[in-house]
């Protein structure tokens, strides 16, 4: 029989429900674990669930008995992948979900950033609108999204979702992908990554970790 062990079932909502799978199994879980905790929780699991817990070579290596590693979330870059692989362990991940609210928050970010909203409520409380001795402030710049150029790295679900709610403001959408991805289908411009960047207003990496250098 499976024994899954969730490492840090703290960083699901509560009110979130996880899918049990059909075979059988045991199912043990822990609401946060430090990395020197996993090897002794985990010491006879053959399914391993993590979020943000790091596992690294030196702890796969004292799990003799896994044989699977789900990442609960998208990017994965909380396991050494390349040990778990020299060990015949894969490692899963979830794709596709979230799709309306990444997006979403996305903009409310953009249009955060764009109306200078932190900046004036700053204002508002420290009573300059108050001191303008008229009803506009004119206090930090206000930009229109509307007209603007918005690039974004990665063309799937969530990169594409993004994309229709900026064509919906009324903004030029540029994409940078590999080249596998079907352009056609994303009525939007292709460009490379230092095209895309030193040609945009607003900037979006829709891929996981390590997609953006410093340089």
């Amino acid at each position: 029989m499976h024994r899954i062990v969730f490492l840090d079932r703290d960083t699901v909502a509560p009110e979130v429900t996880i899918r049990r799978p059909a075979f059988p199994h045991e199912w043990g879980e822990h609401g946060r674990t430090r990395p020197d905790e996993v090897a002794a929780r985990a010491a006879d699991a053959t399914i391993l669930i993590t979020n943000k817990v790091d596992l690294r070579a030196d702890t796969l290596a004292r799990l003799p008995h896994l044989k699977l590693i789900a990442v609960a979330a998208t990017g994965t870059d909380c396991v050494d992948k390349a040990a778990a692989a020299a060990r015949g362990i894969p490692t899963v991940n979830i794709r596709g979900y979230a799709r309306a609210t990444v997006p979403e928050h996305t903009f409310a970010l953009l249009l955060a950033l764009s109306r200078s909203l932190v900046p004036y409520r700053d204002q508002l409380l420290a009573g300059d609108w108050q001191k303008a001795g008229q009803f506009c402030f004119f206090g930090n710049p206000i930009i229109d999204l509307a007209g603007k150029r918005i690039g974004i790295i990665g063309a799937g679900v969530l990169g594409r979702q993004v994309a229709g709610i900026a064509r919906a403001f009324g903004m030029e959408v540029v994409f940078f992908d590999t080249p596998h991805v079907a352009w056609a289908s994303t009525e939007a411009q292709q460009a490379l990554v230092d095209q895309l960047i030193d040609n945009i207003e607003s900037f979006v990496a829709g891929r996981p970790a390590n997609v953006v250098a410093a340089d």
